[in-house]
C-alpha cells in the first residue's frame, strides 16, 4: 500500500497507474476525486446592519482550495437577482466594496472563485443613511510628516452620532 496525498481538485475521471522498475504496470478503473474546497462569507455576517454609500467596507472569507480569481456579487432581493460589484485576482481573504445608495433588508454577498466554488453571506441590511462625514484635512495627496504629534484631522458632519472612532491605514 501507498499513502497518497489526494489533490484538491475534482475529476470525474481519475486512474491510478502503477510501474515497476521492469515497465510492468497496473491500473485502477476511473473514480471520483470530489473537491473539499470551500468559501465562507465572514463579513457582512448575517444580520449585520451596513450604512449606504459607506465607502471601502471590507469584504472578508475563509477558504480552503480556492482559486485566486474571485467574483463578488450583490442581491438586493434576497438573492433572486445578482449584480457585480468586482473581482480580484489575489489570493487575499478581504476585498474593498463600496456599498450603493440603495436600502434592502434582503441584501447577500455572493463570492465565486475561478473554478466555480462560490459562498453566500447571511441576509443583512443596508440602511438608508441620512448623514455624511467628509475628512477635510488631510486632503488628497498631501504629505504628512511622519512623528508629528497632535496632527488635525477636520472633517465636516451632518446627522452622525457624538461618538466616533477614528482609524488609520498604511497600505490603502
Amino acid at each position: 500500500s501507498y499513502f497518497w496525498a489526494v489533490p484538491d481538485t475534482t475529476s470525474t475521471q481519475a486512474i491510478i497507474r502503477i510501474t515497476d522498475t521492469n515497465g510492468m504496470t497496473g491500473q485502477s478503473g476511473v473514480f471520483t476525486i470530489k473537491s473539499n474546497a470551500a468559501i465562507v462569507v465572514v463579513n457582512p455576517a448575517l444580520g449585520a446592519v451596513i450604512a449606504e454609500g459607506l465607502q471601502n467596507y471590507q469584504i472578508t472569507w475563509t477558504g480552503i482550495g480556492l482559486a485566486a480569481q474571485k467574483t463578488f456579487e450583490l442581491s438586493l432581493d434576497g438573492g433572486l437577482t445578482w449584480n457585480t460589484i468586482g473581482s480580484i485576482t489575489a489570493n487575499v481573504f478581504t476585498y474593498n466594496w463600496n456599498v450603493p445608495n440603495t436600502a434592502s433588508t434582503q441584501a447577500i454577498i455572493r463570492i465565486t472563485d475561478g473554478n466555480g466554488i462560490t459562498g453566500e453571506s447571511g441576509i443583512f441590511t443596508i440602511k438608508a443613511n441620512a448623514g455624511t462625514i467628509v475628512i477635510v484635512d488631510p486632503m488628497v495627496g498631501e504629505n504628512v510628516d511622519g512623528g508629528t504629534v497632535n496632527y488635525q484631522i477636520n472633517f465636516t458632519a451632518t446627522n452622525i452620532t457624538a461618538q466616533k472612532t477614528l482609524e488609520y491605514s498604511l497600505d490603502g
